[in-house]
C-alpha cells in the first residue's frame, strides 16, 4: 500500500518537471526563431504529427519516457512519415543506443549534458532552410 501512495506521489512531480521542461524548450527555442509544438505525452505527439504530418519540419524528441521510448517515437514517426528528420536526447549515450537510433532512422543524437546551442546545431543541420 505504501508503495502505491509513493507511486501516486512521484507521478504527478515527474509530470510537472517534464511539463517545465517542455516550456523551457518552447521559450529557448522560439527565441531562435523557431516555432515549436510541445507535448509530454508521446502518443499526443505521434497524434498530432499523424493529423497533419506536413506541418512539422523535424522532430526532437527524449529517449527516456514513462509510457514509450523515444526510439519507439522514431520508429512510428518513420510510419507516418519517412522522411522527417528526428533527433534524439538522451542523458546516456551508448554505442548501442547510437545503433539502435540509428536503425531507428535517428538523424542526430545528442546528449542532455549538452547545451541549447548544440541542439540549435542539430536542427540547422537537420533542416537548413526551416530558418
Amino acid at each position: 500500500m505504501a508503495q502505491l501512495a509513493t507511486e501516486f506521489r512521484e507521478k504527478p512531480r515527474q509530470n510537472l518537471e517534464n511539463a517545465h521542461i517542455v516550456l523551457l524548450m518552447q521559450r529557448l527555442l522560439g527565441r531562435r526563431g523557431y516555432r515549436v509544438t510541445g507535448s509530454t505525452d508521446p502518443r499526443q505527439a505521434l497524434q498530432a504529427v499523424r493529423a497533419d504530418p506536413d506541418q512539422f519540419d523535424i522532430v526532437v524528441t527524449d529517449y527516456n519516457m514513462p509510457e514509450m521510448s523515444g526510439l519507439d517515437v522514431a520508429r512510428a514517426l518513420r510510419e507516418i512519415r519517412a522522411d522527417l528528420p528526428i533527433i534524439l536526447i538522451s542523458g546516456f549515450i551508448t554505442d548501442r543506443l547510437r545503433r539502435d537510433a540509428h536503425g531507428a532512422g535517428v538523424r542526430e543524437l545528442i546528449s542532455k549534458v549538452e547545451g541549447v546551442e548544440d541542439l540549435c546545431a542539430a536542427l540547422e543541420r537537420a533542416v537548413p532552410t526551416a530558418m
